[in-house]
């Protein structure tokens, strides 16, 4: 069993700032991808090689698209949900250390 727990605070606001920079860079990143494949849609023409090259490649094209945009907001989501976990646990470790403060001593 753990004795001691100790949070970081600004070490803690400093790994969730690249995270949430991370996720921002992975969204452009969707983005662009997303505009440059809607832009090139279909390049590859209709006919049998262009229709069997499609089968390959438009499903599997969306869904790491999908991933990716999903990727990136579930990182700016975990920043955003760790930051508020560390303000809520400081402030219950203020609150702790005030309650202590005022606790009388006993003899």
């Amino acid at each position: 069993m753990v004795d001691e727990f100790y949070l970081d605070p600004q070490g803690l606001a400093r790994a969730t700032g690249d995270l949430r920079s991370s996720g921002k860079d992975l969204s452009e990143a969707y983005v662009a991808l997303s505009a440059v494949l809607a832009h090139n849609d279909q390049c590859w023409g209709t006919d049998d090689i262009g229709k069997g090259f499609a089968n390959k490649y438009v499903k599997s094209a969306g869904e790491i698209c999908q991933g990716g945009d999903i990727s990136a907001k579930n990182m700016i989501s975990t920043a955003d949900v760790t930051d508020q976990n560390s303000t809520n646990f400081q402030g219950l470790d203020e609150d702790s250390a005030e309650t202590l403060d005022r606790t009388p001593p006993t003899d």
